[in-house]
């Protein structure tokens, strides 16, 4: 009988003890792609997807790769995000790219006035503030 009662216990303790742990990624990628819905009110399969950019980040670092959009497999810009600073990055010898010079060379400019790409923006979210304030 005491069995029937540990067993329920320590699995409680176990999932409300890990369910309030932050997992934080070191590095990884994202891409992002939008879905362009055509006619929506009669067809939902009648749509196209656009591959926007690859994020590839690490730590604070990232690296993002905007594809052409006639031929996603073509690189149409690169870019080096640090912090909320954008530097461009040639395309002519990617292989051999020294990120600490393209930071002193270059002169940043606001990831928020990146004009390619995914796109950031310091403005809020009226739906997200509304869940906040209601938690």
């Amino acid at each position: 009988m005491k069995k029937l009662l540990i067993l329920p216990s320590l699995f409680f303790l176990f999932v409300s003890t890990s369910c309030h742990k932050e997992i934080k990624s070191e590095k990884g990628g994202i891409d992002v792609v939008s879905n362009v819905y055509f006619d929506v009110s009669k067809n939902l399969n009648n749509i196209q997807s656009f591959h926007l950019s690859s994020l590839n980040y690490s730590g604070d670092s990232i690296i993002e790769r905007i594809p052409d959009v006639d031929a996603p497999e073509i690189t149409q810009q690169i870019y080096f995000i640090k912090d909320s600073l954008c530097y461009t990055i040639e395309n002519e010898n990617p292989g051999k790219i020294i990120l600490s010079d393209i930071i002193k060379k270059q002169k940043p400019l606001s990831v928020e006035k990146k004009k390619g790409g995914t796109l950031f923006s310091q403005e809020k979210n009226p739906q997200l503030q509304k869940q906040k304030k209601s938690e």
